[in-house]
């Protein structure tokens, strides 16, 4: 959808798409983030981050879908 929109040079549609967009990869993640900690809290458990430089180039050549979902994924935003 952004795609054709980016096409059309329609300014107004990519920044309330960009808005609607970040609302919902925030929330997404705040619920991964949420059930990261209560598991963690009922297991009596660690949390531990690992380092995640270079993840994006292991994964090419995985294939074109999978190297999208990689990409885009905001790591650092997570952490």
């Amino acid at each position: 959808m952004r795609k054709r929109v980016g096409n059309k040079k329609l300014l107004k549609e990519i920044k309330r798409i960009k808005h609607t967009e970040k609302r919902k990869v925030n929330d997404v993640l705040h619920k991964i983030s949420r059930a990261i900690v209560n598991e963690a809290g009922e297991k009596n458990a660690v949390i531990v981050l690992g380092n995640l430089k270079g993840i994006r180039k292991s994964a090419k050549g995985k294939g074109r879908c999978f190297n999208r979902i990689v990409s885009n994924m905001p790591y650092y935003k997570l952490t």
